[in-house]
């Protein structure tokens, strides 16, 4: 199993009843250039963004990006737009934290924004 589809399942226990996953987003608060640059990855921690039909839940995963979710860091609105992603990190500022998304979930974060024409409220 994946990770998205590993989050995916670990992440349901944090949704509301009738609340549906849209978009399961990993981000890290190193971003790669800088893990690249100094070449470490030691204080590097991950998070998940899920985007629900409902919500934006940010779930704190640790120094794995593949751990299962300890606790909710940030619920925004489901209005919120996570940006349109380019280069080698994606910027998403969460109450004044900076979470770098890596490319290989550009699409994710795409699909996040054009399921928010989609929400019902």
């Amino acid at each position: 199993m994946g990770v998205r589809e590993s989050l995916r399942k670990s992440a349901a226990s944090y949704l509301k009843p009738g609340e549906t996953i849209q978009a399961v987003i990993v981000a890290q608060t190193a971003s790669l250039s800088r893990q690249m640059m100094w070449g470490t990855w030691s204080g590097n921690e991950y998070q998940a963004i899920i985007a629900t039909s409902n919500r934006i839940l940010v779930l704190y995963l640790g120094k794995t990006a593949n751990s299962k979710p300890r606790h909710i860091v940030a619920q925004l609105p489901r209005s919120t737009r996570l940006g349109s992603p380019s280069g080698l990190s994606h910027l998403i500022q969460v109450d004044g934290e900076k979470l770098w998304v890596p490319p290989w979930y550009y699409d994710d974060v795409r699909a996040a924004d054009q399921a928010i024409s989609g929400v019902t409220r």
